[in-house]
Order: structure tokens, then sequence, then C-alpha cells
């Protein structure tokens, strides 16, 4: 990701819901899970269009699903009032951080 490059609000919105997981992630993950967590984020944080990442997601039949789940919040997040799409980041980052503690609980996925 570049600095001071003009984004969407989609972008802008996916950014700071990865941020916001990572956050969180620190305090629900033991040292090993959120450095799977952290190295999933960087991932994410590669490309400068939010979709352009979910897209690369998509590919994975490991971490397809994540794409469904980015994809329809920003469909949501589309509807609403940007104000109104920002009090439900936390909700959309608690709800990732769950599905993810599934995921990192299966072994052959920390080897993908």
């Amino acid at each position: 990701m570049k600095e001071n490059v003009p984004v969407n609000f989609d972008t802008y919105y996916f950014w700071e819901l990865l941020n916001e997981i990572e956050n969180r992630g620190s305090e629900k993950y033991n040292a090993e899970e959120f450095r799977y967590l952290k190295r999933f984020l960087d991932a994410l944080r590669e490309d400068e269009d939010a979709f352009q990442n979910i897209t690369r997601l998509a590919g994975s039949s490991t971490t397809s699903d994540f794409a469904i789940f980015f994809s329809d919040i920003l469909e949501r997040v589309r509807s609403l009032d940007p104000t109104d799409a920002f009090k439900k980041i936390e909700e959309y980052a608690r709800d990732f951080l769950e599905t993810f503690g599934l995921l990192i609980e299966e072994a052959g996925w920390k080897k993908a």
C-alpha cells in the first residue's frame, strides 16, 4: 500500500477494518496465532485497492470464505451513511476474528 494515494471509500473502509481486526486480534490471540493473523492481514494490504486484495483471496479454496465475508461487508456499507458504517466496524472485526479463530485451529491451514 502506497501512502498519499487517493482511495475510494470502500478501500479506506477495508483498510480501517483490517486495522481494527489487527488491534483486536493482538488482544484475543496468543503470539503464534497473532503471527498468522498479522501475516494474513499484511497480505491483504499489498494492493492499493480493496477489491484487488479480496479477489486474490477468492483464488484460494482456503481463503475464499474470507473473500465472501469482506465483499459482503463492503456491499453492506455502501448502503449506509459513512458514520453508521464506522459504527459497525467493531462488530465486523469481531465476526472476522471468530471465523479466523476457527480457521487457525485447523492444523493444515497453518501450512498453507
